[in-house]
């Protein structure tokens, strides 16, 4: 499988190459964005669901 080109896909690494630790950079832009939704109820209850997964999973997030 490694070194094949896979239709619409980047082409896989050796399995090496996903093993370890690793950084990842995201953002998300949103063309023609809603308004309205982001309140101190839904605030709340995304930092505690971020801050779930971070512990269960072992991640990391210094800012979102």
């Amino acid at each position: 499988m490694n070194g094949k080109l896979h239709p619409g896909h980047l082409p896989r690494l050796q399995p090496g190459f996903y093993q370890g630790d690793a950084a990842v950079h995201w953002t998300l832009t949103l063309f023609d964005r809603g308004s309205g939704w982001l309140n101190d109820s839904f605030h709340l209850k995304f930092r505690e669901l971020l801050l779930h997964v971070a512990a269960r999973e072992g991640l990391f997030c210094p800012s979102y």
